[in-house]
C-alpha cells in the first residue's frame, strides 16, 4: 500500500506525459499550472465543465494557441499569463484546467 502525505491533492498533481513533436523533439504535458515564470506552452486541452470552461475559451484559451506566463502573484494566487498578444490574470483552479505542450 502505497502512503500519501497528508498535504497530497490529486487536483494539483502535474500531468507530465512525455512526447516527441514534428521536429523530434522531447515534449511534455502538463498543466498552466504547473509552468514557472517565462515558461512558454502550447494549449493541447482546455478540461472542465459549463461557465468555467465557456469563459476560460471565450478568453482566446483555445487548442494550439501559445501561452506565456508572466508572472505570479506574491502568494502564488492569481498567475499573469500572456494570450495572443494581450495579458490575462487566471486563478490556478482556473489554471489547473488548461492543458499544455511544452518543450
Amino acid at each position: 500500500m502505497v502512503s500519501l502525505p497528508k498535504d497530497f491533492s490529486f487536483t494539483r498533481l502535474m500531468i507530465m506525459i512525455p512526447g516527441i513533436n514534428k521536429n523530434k523533439e522531447a515534449t511534455m504535458i502538463k498543466t498552466l499550472d504547473c509552468l514557472a515564470p517565462g515558461e512558454t506552452g502550447v494549449v493541447t486541452k482546455v478540461q472542465g465543465s459549463g461557465s468555467v470552461k465557456r469563459r476560460i475559451v471565450d478568453m482566446g484559451i483555445v487548442g494550439e494557441t501559445r501561452i506565456q506566463v508572466q508572472k505570479l502573484a506574491p502568494l502564488g494566487d492569481p498567475m499573469e499569463i500572456k494570450v495572443k498578444n494581450f495579458n490575462l490574470s487566471l486563478r490556478k483552479s482556473e489554471a489547473a484546467l488548461i492543458e499544455v505542450r511544452t518543450q
